[in-house]
């Protein structure tokens, strides 16, 4: 399998796109990420000169080349290849509106290990779903072979929306509904609308997101090291309680104060 070139349209929209927003406004791991592939779907020769760039069928993951043939490699070579210049489009724009957010939520190396996760997560969760499919199904899916960033991509959208979760998503640029609701059915519409649309490597992603979620929520929001600003445990657990005594102090005043006025009432009414 040789990679689609494309006209080249996509390139030029992508560049378009960072032009617009700056590369001044990226943070350093989007950028990174951004470039490298890029460089990986232009393929300079200059940068590889005693060696030849990889074909897709080369990188692309599947259940016969990593279980069979243990080539480990492309667990991550994956990920930072695209078919064409169009999947390199949609998906590093996709990348960019999503770090913008995410690299400032967490700092720039714990967004970097959490891409490596998701990453390597994501290709192990689709490998494991396409085995039980070649075994319970149909054994031709060992041979579906995927590649590009989408399945992490994915991931991102359901970790983004876990912190805006009554905010409205744009789907496929058509129309808006709640980004809770988002990611499945931009799941459903890619898989109908985009030919050669992995739907188990996007189902990989979305699970991923979820299990990161869970895992952010239930052990990581008293933990330093999923913050920008450096903060000591205990400095942490100390303004949660503060917001949360705050927060309770709230409640009980207007608790209060509408018994309060419930009683006024009650009184006039010569109850």
């Amino acid at each position: 399998m040789r990679r689609r070139r494309g006209n080249g349209l996509g390139l030029i929209l992508l560049a378009g796109e960072i032009f617009r927003v700056g590369i001044s406004t990226l943070q350093p791991v989007t950028l990174s990420t951004l470039l490298l592939m890029v460089t990986c779907y232009i393929q300079p020769r200059f940068l590889l000169k005693s060696y030849s760039w990889p074909r897709i069928d080369q990188v692309c993951i599947s259940v016969q080349n990593i279980v069979n043939y243990r080539e480990w490699n492309r667990l991550i070579l994956s990920a930072v290849f695209h078919a064409d210049d169009m999947h390199l489009c949609y998906n590093m724009l996709s990348f960019i509106w999503k770090s913008r957010q995410l690299e400032r939520k967490f700092s720039s190396i714990t967004y970097l290990l959490l891409l490596i996760f998701l990453t390597l997560s994501t290709n192990l969760l689709y490998l494991f779903i396409n085995m039980l499919l070649a075994e319970f199904v149909d054994y031709n899916y060992s041979y579906h072979c995927a590649v590009g960033f989408s399945g992490v991509l994915f991931a991102l959208t359901v970790i983004s929306g876990s912190f805006t979760p009554d905010a409205y998503s744009s789907v496929l640029g058509l129309f808006t509904v709640p980004i809770r609701y988002a990611t499945w059915l931009e799941l459903i519409l890619v898989s109908v609308f985009v030919q050669n649309a992995s739907f188990v490597g996007h189902l990989s992603g979305i699970l991923v997101g979820i299990l990161f979620v869970w895992l952010y929520n239930n052990f990581g929001r008293r933990r330093s090291y999923f913050h920008g600003s450096p903060r000591r445990l205990g400095d942490q657990r100390d303004e949660d309680l503060r917001t949360a005594l705050r927060e309770s102090w709230r409640v009980n005043s207007e608790l209060r104060k509408q018994t309060e006025d419930q009683e006024k009432r009650l009184e006039m009414l010569g109850v």
